[in-house]
């Protein structure tokens, strides 16, 4: 199976999950990357949630709970455990978002540019991302490297399927119909989780695992320093990127 590998990527779990949330992208790129706005938080009765609205320098806005500068960045505070950290030089201005009725402010529209890729795979993408908390734009990234979303796809390695599941691993899951797009994208979700889980929630190493065995992981102690690992790491950066910034 083509397995993925990152080296500048990093992960963060919230408790709101009894296996420690999903997983979010914050960035350790080696460009800026923006996490995509999350939806309002909802309020108690008539108790008004303190929120900011954030405008950018390119006129976007993102309503957040919080936007706090610590010197020449933003920290942005988007709700349920996450945050992102924003250069100060792509922020114009920082206000009071507006209030609803009832107390609550207006939750912007959520833009998603990985819907858009994934196509008629969304609704699998979804339930896959859901069942094993994973960033759903992530599992999007991985289809789109490893095989652009072919689910007739077959590497000359024999990897099968949108996720490119090696035949191995494939028994391993239990994976009968590799060729089957929600069965496929499935495993290849749940493969993802099981690194994650092997390696401490360490989003850059879950990858590597993916993309070159567990057992190389473990041998090299890091990121194997494999031509086409490094190659397949850094495609995988910026696809996510591209789907990060898009959405602002």
């Amino acid at each position: 199976m083509s397995l993925l590998t990152c080296s500048c990527l990093s992960t963060q779990r919230s408790a709101a999950s009894p296996r420690g949330g999903r997983i979010a992208l914050i960035g350790r790129w080696r460009k800026t990357v923006l996490l995509t706005c999350l939806a309002a938080a909802s309020c108690d009765g008539d108790a008004a949630l303190a929120r900011q609205r954030v405008e950018f320098a390119d006129t976007r806005l993102m309503d957040v709970v919080s936007a706090v500068r610590e010197g020449d960045m933003y920290v942005l505070d988007l709700g349920n455990g996450s945050s992102v950290r924003v250069p100060a030089v792509r922020v114009v201005d920082v206000r009071p978002a507006p209030v609803r009725r009832g107390g609550q402010p207006p939750a912007r529209q959520r833009s998603e540019p990985w819907r858009a890729q994934a196509g008629d795979f969304v609704a699998h993408i979804e339930q896959a991302a859901e069942r094993y908390q994973l960033e759903p734009h992530l599992l999007v990234a991985v289809a789109v490297v490893e095989s652009a979303l072919d689910p007739l796809a077959l590497s000359p390695k024999g990897a099968q399927g949108v996720m490119q599941i090696m035949p191995r691993t494939a028994e391993e899951l239990g994976l009968k119909d590799p060729f089957d797009p929600a069965a496929n994208i499935d495993a290849g979700a749940r493969f993802l989780r099981q690194m994650l889980d092997a390696f401490s929630g360490n989003l850059e190493l879950a990858l590597a695992a993916y993309n070159a065995g567990e057992g190389a992981v473990r041998h090299y102690g890091g990121v194997p320093p494999y031509p086409e690992t490094v190659s397949y790491l850094d495609r995988i950066r910026s696809v996510v990127a591209r789907f990060e910034t898009a959405g602002l």
